[in-house]
């Protein structure tokens, strides 16, 4: 709804200064083009911390576009649907939160008391089992964020629904 608070964030100070460029400058078409100059900005604005993955794609236009062509496909009937969700997506309060989840579980408990209310989705994807995730931290330690993450929403929220799996042996 229109008081819908999104709260984006992310240990990636460059995806979260693209995060915020989409939803400020990007009408919701042709991504590639969008993204080509971001790309540009996000360079010069974080100079030699930047690689874009995979490069077969991420350096070509056409390519990008075709793979965010195929991302929304999985999620939305056609463009129309798709644009109409983007702009509403667009008018909402906006807020970027650099936090690394993983190891930072003051700074993440804080971010989620400062911003949940009423009723609230928290969407982390396969963070917390990700190859990249179950290589670098122990169970106990992604447990231990999940755990932050899940009894700050109780606390601060009428309700709450979170989007991605607990953590768990491979």
């Amino acid at each position: 709804h229109d008081e819908t608070h999104a709260v984006i964030y992310d240990y990636s100070a460059p995806a979260l200064a693209l995060r915020k460029m989409m939803a400020e400058e990007w009408n919701g078409e042709n991504y590639g083009a969008f993204f080509q100059q971001a790309k540009q900005r996000i360079e010069a604005m974080f100079p030699g911390r930047v690689t874009f993955l995979p490069e077969t794609i991420t350096k070509d236009a056409a390519a990008v576009e075709k793979e965010f062509q195929r991302e929304i496909a999985t999620g939305f009937a056609n463009t129309k649907q798709w644009l109409a969700h983007w702009r509403r997506f667009k008018k909402l309060r906006h807020t970027y939160v650099e936090v690394d989840v993983l190891q930072e579980h003051g700074k993440l408990k804080a971010m989620i008391d400062h911003n949940a209310r009423g009723h609230c989705v928290l969407w982390f994807s396969d963070m917390f089992n990700s190859p990249n995730a179950v290589g670098k931290f122990k169970l106990d330690r992604r447990k231990t964020a999940y755990n932050v993450i899940r009894d700050t929403l109780a606390a601060r929220t009428e309700s709450y629904l979170i989007l991605g799996g607990a953590p768990s042996l491979w």
